[in-house]
């Protein structure tokens, strides 16, 4: 109700301020830079510690991707963008985004997870990043902070976060641009921008995208020829902004976006019994579906009360819509053998902060208040025709409702100009509740263990109707001795609630050696919040409320960095370096356990703790002639400290369970090394305009997906290989480019499901390329 209220009070001031004065035009051509590229550094401002501040000094560890970075990639697919950067590991695991940075991020995907690297879009927070793949068009440039950011961003940001920001609307200057891309898989993808003024002080900004290609992987067709595979793209975007600049103190600048994705969806290769001969090959029995639909309104009303005292009033909200539906992946999925999966959920979220800063010669300070609510509506459904586990589960969470408040501060002191303190702090309460039914469909066999093997359930024409929370009927070729078979009793109530309240810190030394060099020592603690398991919260007799498992904490992360950012030979030569160790306390890990009554329940625990330290480098020379040279990478050692579990690969008897300790073991998704080198060109031609070709190489050493690190979920190093070449009219209103992506066509996974019964790989994008078509108006 509190985040109400101030969305209320924030629309009301949005009608009063709208302009009243007379609208004039003022149309101005934008054209594109046509010289040659920077042959020295240029001074880069990041919005890192949310104020515009120059990336060298800057006391962070931040990489910046500017609008060419991204546009340089043959597809807007997040998991490519992702190649660029080499502190970051992103997958696609069934339609969820799983971020990871250094080596820290979450893969709980359930309505009670949280992600622990925060996806932002233009400094909103963004709870469930389905959709936002394809925001990354008319983009400013994106900011990725590596380490934890607990005092100024708060939860869920312990690995750090990714901020997304678009371009904004420009007062007194009309532009226009379309734009056409025309790849392999058929690949055909449209852009169109229009910077409208209206007058001196307002201005419209509207952006839009379409993108339609033909899947990644193709279905085998036997024994069905009608099924097409996954992983294509129908997708449809777009941004409106509104900026009112009512004087040199007072500016209002209010947003809408809108992602639509239809499709196959993302089905991973069941490789259980062994890896795939050719990966992008499946072979499903029915026609898996995928819709999504991710839109926002964003407002930030920003006031200069003082030349030095700033207000900043940040309100965003957030929906997110997502169905799908998958099935089966084997070699003998017949009429006789159907099994499928339903995903039907929804998201409300409304994000509020509030910020006061202060900018001084000798101190600079913030102080902020963060509201956060979230309520979302999640149903599963799954049928499992002759499995050996069950033949069916009913998971109807109706109601899902998270909060988050805090209040945080942080402040800068120089005493003079080469030395810098600063010292922060954070304090966050989070309150989570849930509840909801369900129950899960057995044959009762073998002695009481649910073996369904031989057993007809969930055949085709079965349909869930979702978040209708009616389960009308079975499949159409279900017998009655079948239905007769099943034993619909073992329902369970899911009810819990919970709070935390946890104190992020931040102190840091900066030492400013002259204009161009600088020194940093910080340390900084980050966290993710507690959640609760599968029960019903009321029950004291059941096993995991008696036994003190029913919620678990949050887990934290303390790091200790040292950095030093350079610009060196007449700022042709540009080096940033950071020295990073990880303290990681109570991992939160999902894994079956035995209750001393005997039963078996999936429980999330604060099991592990685990180090991390590394050495990374981000540098860009350049040498003469319009060449750019960029070299980038991260080597680090991050594993289990102390880290003690049931081995949940072996079965889901939990008297076959053996306990494992899992310590030095590497952390999922942490190479020990990733690199990325890239050379790049621009030259003024002789009949006008300029040139521009690019390679670049990306190399990711040997890692592992999950906890084990054992075969199954080990991925090989491999290298990939990009290139392009394009054109610039002498007048920059014409472009053209020719672009190509993971040349060598390699083939890995990022991102795995393992059970018992299944090892279900996500693999990267192939090899790509095109042609793009860039005109301005």
């Amino acid at each position: 109700m509190t985040l109400l209220l101030w969305r209320t009070c924030l629309v009301a001031l949005l009608l009063l301020c709208l302009p009243l004065s007379a609208q004039t035009t003022e149309t101005e051509t934008k054209t594109r830079d046509t010289t040659p590229s920077a042959e020295t550094a240029e001074t880069i401002v990041v919005t890192a510690q949310k104020r515009e501040t120059d990336l060298q000094k800057t006391a962070l560890a931040v990489t910046v991707l500017d609008p060419d970075q991204v546009a340089m990639k043959s597809t807007p697919d997040i998991r490519a963008l992702a190649e660029t950067v080499p502190f970051v590991h992103l997958g696609v695991q069934e339609g969820n985004f799983e971020l990871n940075i250094r080596g820290i991020g979450s893969s709980n995907n359930t309505e009670l997870g949280d992600p622990a690297a925060a996806l932002h879009i233009d400094g909103v927070y963004i709870p469930r990043p389905r959709g936002s793949g394809a925001m990354f068009f008319d983009i400013e440039r994106v900011e990725v902070l590596r380490g934890p950011q607990g005092t100024l961003y708060g939860r869920n940001a312990t690995a750090g976060t990714m901020n997304l920001i678009s371009k904004k609307p420009q007062l007194g200057r009309f532009a226009a641009d379309v734009e056409l891309s025309l790849g392999n898989y058929n690949d055909i993808n449209s852009q169109a921008m229009a910077n409208i003024p209206i007058n001196g002080q307002t201005a419209v900004r509207f952006a839009g995208m379409v993108e339609r290609h033909d899947p990644y992987l193709e279905n085998s067709g036997s024994p069905v020829t009608n099924v097409t595979g996954t992983e294509d793209a129908d997708d449809r975007a777009f941004r409106v902004q509104w900026l009112w600049q009512a004087d040199s103190r007072v500016s209002l600048l209010v947003g809408y976006d809108h992602v639509m994705q239809d499709g196959n969806g993302y089905s991973g290769i069941n490789e259980f019994g062994g890896r795939a001969e050719d990966p992008r090959i499946t072979n499903y029995f029915d026609q898996l579906v995928h819709e999504s639909e991710n839109s926002g309104i964003s407002a930030v009303l920003t006031w200069n009360l003082t030349e030095s005292l700033q207000l900043v009033g940040q309100l965003g909200q957030r929906s997110v819509d997502y169905l799908q539906e998958t099935g089966a992946n084997s070699a003998t999925s017949t009429q006789l053998n159907y099994s499928k999966t339903f995903w039907d959920s929804h998201s409300d979220s409304d994000t509020l902060e509030l910020r006061l800063m202060h900018e001084g010669d000798r101190l600079r300070w913030t102080l902020g208040a963060f509201g956060f609510d979230e309520e979302q509506d999640v149903f599963l459904g799954n049928t499992a025709d002759r499995s050996v586990v069950f033949a069916g589960t009913v998971f109807d969470q109706p109601v899902v409702e998270s909060e988050s408040r805090a209040l945080f501060g942080e402040m800068t002191f120089r005493p003079n100009e080469r030395h810098a303190i600063t010292a922060g702090l954070r304090t966050t309460r989070d309150e989570k509740f849930r509840e909801g039914t369900g129950h899960i469909i057995l044959f009762q066999y073998n002695d009481g263990d649910a073996y369904a093997d031989g057993h007809r359930f969930g055949t085709p024409g079965f349909r869930w109707t979702g978040n209708g929370r009616e389960v009308g009927q079975y499949g159409q070729l279900d017998t009655l001795d079948d239905l007769m078979g099943a034993d619909e009793s073992n329902d369970f109530v899911n009810f819990g609630e919970a709070d935390w309240d946890h104190t992020d810190f931040k102190l840091a030394y900066e030492f400013t050696i002259d204009d161009e060099h600088l020194v940093y020592l910080s340390s900084q603690s980050g966290y993710k919040a507690g959640g609760f398991n599968d029960g019903d919260q009321r029950d004291t007799g059941s096993d995991v409320v008696a036994n003190n498992l029913f919620t678990y904490e949050p887990e934290t992360l303390i790091a200790y960095e040292l950095g030093s950012k350079n610009l060196f030979l007449d700022r042709r030569l540009r080096a940033n370096f950071a020295l990073f160790h990880y303290d990681y306390q109570d991992q939160q890990f999902s894994t079956v356990r035995e209750t001393p009554a005997g039963g078996r329940l999936l429980l999330t625990t604060n099991a592990a703790d685990s180090v991390n330290t590394g050495l990374e480098w981000e540098t860009t020379w350049y040498p003469a002639g319009g060449f750019q040279v960029d070299f980038s990478g991260v080597w680090m050692q991050a594993e289990f400290d102390r880290f003690n579990t049931v081995d949940t690969r072996v079965g889901f008897n939990p008297d076959d369970l053996p306990t494992i300790d899992l310590s030095g073991r590497k952390l999922p998704k942490a190479p020990d090394w990733t690199a990325r080198l890239g050379i790049s060109q621009r030259t003024v031609t002789e009949f006008g305009g300029v040139l521009r070709w690019r390679a670049a190489a990306y190399s990711r050493d040997d890692h592992y997906l999950n906890i084990f690190n054992d075969a199954a979920d080990r991925v090989a190093g491999y290298t990939l290989f990009e290139a392009g070449l394009g054109y610039t009219s002498a007048n920059g209103k014409f472009e053209v480019d020719l672009f190509g992506a993971n040349l060598g066509d390699e083939t890995y996974r990022t991102s795995l499901i393992q059970t018992p019964s299944l090892l279900l790989g996500f693999y990267n994008v192939p090899r790509t390329y095109g042609l793009r078509l860039k005109v301005a108006l």
